[in-house]
């Protein structure tokens, strides 16, 4: 990674959405603020724009990038037949996590064995999904939307944690999001809507 960097944009125009300049380095936190929810189609668009899977010029992504995004309640047998799945099968079976790494991640987020999916809440999901990608990746995308504010001082503190270890983050904050306020010495990132 040249000079620590993770992502970097000069500006670019993808659809109708505007995005300023940015750079992102190592242990730096972004917040973007969106009028449009980060799981809209111009939101995905951005997400695969910032995690590769999209190329555009004027982007360049130094280092992979992962989208902390809430986790799948069921896993699917055929049909509309389903069974509920627990966190330790979801992140062994779907994740491809050793043992090992199911393990740490269990006891650092408290969730005993046998615990199911859906019976975590939001705040929890997030928060598993969040070390989860971090074992992937320097650098993640996640929002906050729908959690509550004692959630958000959890979620807050997770990332703070991993700012502190060198790691990075992209906050995206939609329009419904109940505070715009920028975290951890963080820079805003203005996105917004051509008017065309």
């Amino acid at each position: 990674m040249d000079n620590g960097t993770i992502i970097t944009c000069t500006g670019i125009k993808t659809g109708s959405v505007n995005v300023p300049p940015f750079q992102l380095k190592k242990g730096e936190y972004l917040c973007f603020h969106c009028p449009f929810p980060i799981d809209s189609d111009k939101g995905r668009d951005l997400i695969k724009i910032f995690t590769s899977r999209k190329r555009i010029k004027g982007v360049e992504v130094c280092e992979h990038i992962s989208l902390a995004k809430d986790l799948e309640y069921q896993t699917y047998l055929g049909g509309l037949i389903y069974r509920k799945i627990s966190v330790k099968d979801y992140l062994r079976k779907k994740i491809k996590l050793t043992d090992s790494e199911i393990e740490t991640i269990t006891v650092m987020e408290k969730i005993s064995d046998g615990t199911l999916l859906p019976h975590l809440s939001l705040t929890k999901r997030i928060l598993l999904s969040i070390e989860v990608n971090y074992t992937f990746s320097n650098a993640i995308i996640f929002t906050t939307i729908g959690v509550d504010p004692g959630g958000l001082n959890h979620i807050y503190k997770k990332i703070s944690m991993k700012l502190e270890q060198g790691y990075s983050a992209m906050h995206f904050y939609g329009p419904v999001s109940p505070s715009r306020t920028c975290y951890f010495g963080g820079t805003c990132i203005e996105c917004e809507i051509s008017k065309e």
